[in-house]
């Protein structure tokens, strides 16, 4: 069983705060006082929802950011930051962030089936938890001047017959409800994000009929064993979907797996026993890769089907960003990579038209965001189309072995710096 993740777990959060030494970010406003006019709320606190809320900050705007978890808190993530991610954050200024929490330099990307193996080098990149990148990015947008408001679960409203100069949305914390309006809303709310009106076309609604699932657990640094070498991305390939295997800064090995649901179905499980713990040990045996026999018992947690789009990324005073803008199964770093760019590239926009809207704001965003991250993602589209062939990855796996470089030009595309609009003055002028 893929156990959800439980972010008003105080128990859970309390062992998070002692394991990684992390101070709670407490809210910056109470629901009551947020009951006001924002010009832009933000919801979702990931990368996407943090530098967006950030950057919209220093633009001068006044930025509500919601999450319904508090902070710290885990996520199903592979905990990659590639080339692409790294430079976005160089280029707002937060790069001194990444070596501040301890990420691990990454060097060498391993893919593993059938019991062969063929390595490359990694350009650039770095392994680092999502509990320190999350807090370190919400942290610097409260840094900004952004308004914090966690353990909030948020329904953004379709109705627009109240008033269709704002975007309201329903705030609900703890026993208190509040009805919350923003001249702009920035939707960063992840993977299988809700609306509440079926006809709203942002709705995350089109979901791949191959779609895999995606399932991670950490393993305390005691667990993890010695041939997983902290600046090494082991990927291991089997029938039943892939597994990617990084260690974190503080030792723990963090395992996060594509995997397909029909498999899990169909396996038997012992007490106390996981089916993604079963599967994902069994696609790194088959790889070829030592068995690792904590991950059957571990508390494996999940995600929705990975692979989905809205039918489109912007309505009415909305713009749509990250995974729930549309995710593809990540390669190698992918996943963050894009919610930072998108989260970059959507606050100038969101700005000027939280000061004048324009309903031709929507079908800018819809360009910009496939000018952005489109490209890239029908590359992992393709790489998730070969995974799913474990006799094309060893044909592939025997050709990288006898020349490196037919691969090259894949990462070097996937770590290119994207090259998106983060400021004002790139924004050109709508009619």
């Amino acid at each position: 069983m893929i156990t959800p993740l439980h972010h008003g777990d105080s128990n859970f959060n309390a062992g998070l705060l002692t394991a990684h030494k992390l101070q709670p970010i407490n809210t910056t406003i109470t629901l009551s006082d947020a009951n006001r006019i924002w010009d832009v709320i933000v919801v979702g606190a990931g990368p996407g929802g943090s530098v967006a809320a950030r950057q919209l900050a220093l633009l001068g705007s006044s930025v509500l950011l919601v999450d319904r978890a508090s902070f710290p808190r885990s996520k199903v993530c592979g905990s990659c930051l590639n080339g692409n991610a790294l430079a976005t954050l160089d280029s707002l200024g937060l790069g001194h962030l990444i070596a501040a929490n301890g990420a691990v330099p990454l060097r060498k990307f391993q893919l593993s089936v059938r019991k062969r193996t063929a390595s490359l080098q990694i350009p650039t990149g770095v392994a680092l938890s999502r509990i320190r990148l999350d807090v370190a990015l919400v942290n610097a947008a409260i840094d900004a001047g952004a308004q914090f408001l966690p353990e909030t679960n948020i329904v953004v409203e379709q109705n627009l017959t109240r008033n269709k100069k704002y975007r309201y949305v329903t705030a609900r914390c703890g026993s208190g409800q509040s009805l919350l309006k923003a001249r702009i809303v920035v939707a960063a709310d992840g993977l299988g994000a809700r609306r509440v009106d079926p006809k709203d076309p942002t709705r995350s609604q089109i979901i791949d009929r191959h779609s895999r699932v995606g399932a991670g657990v950490m393993l305390e640094k005691i667990h993890v064993p010695d041939w997983c070498k902290p600046g090494v991305v082991f990927m291991c390939c089997g029938k039943g979907g892939y597994v990617g295997l990084v260690v974190l800064e503080d030792g723990r090995l963090d395992v996060a797996a594509a995997l397909d649901p029909m498999s899990l179905l169909s396996l038997e499980t012992e007490k106390n026993q996981s089916r993604p713990g079963i599967l994902a040990t069994s696609i790194i045996v088959e790889s070829g890769l030592p068995r690792i026999d904590n991950l059957v018992y571990a508390p494996w947690r999940g995600t929705t089907q990975l692979t989905r789009r809205p039918k489109q990324v912007a309505d009415h005073r909305m713009f749509v960003i990250g995974d729930a803008a549309g995710y593809v199964e990540p390669f190698t770093g992918e996943g963050i990579a894009w919610a930072l760019a998108t989260g970059a590239a959507v606050a100038p926009l969101a700005h000027k038209a939280s000061q004048q809207w324009q309903p031709a704001f929507v079908d800018y965003w819809c360009k910009s965001h496939a000018g952005l991250i489109g490209r890239r993602q029908r590359i992992c589209r393709l790489m998730g189309q070969l995974l799913r062939h474990p006799g094309l990855v060893g044909l592939a796996v025997s050709a990288i072995n006898i020349a490196p470089a037919i691969a090259r030009p894949i990462f070097n595309q996937l770590n290119a710096t994207t090259l998106d609009c983060t400021t004002n003055r790139r924004l050109p002028e709508l009619a």
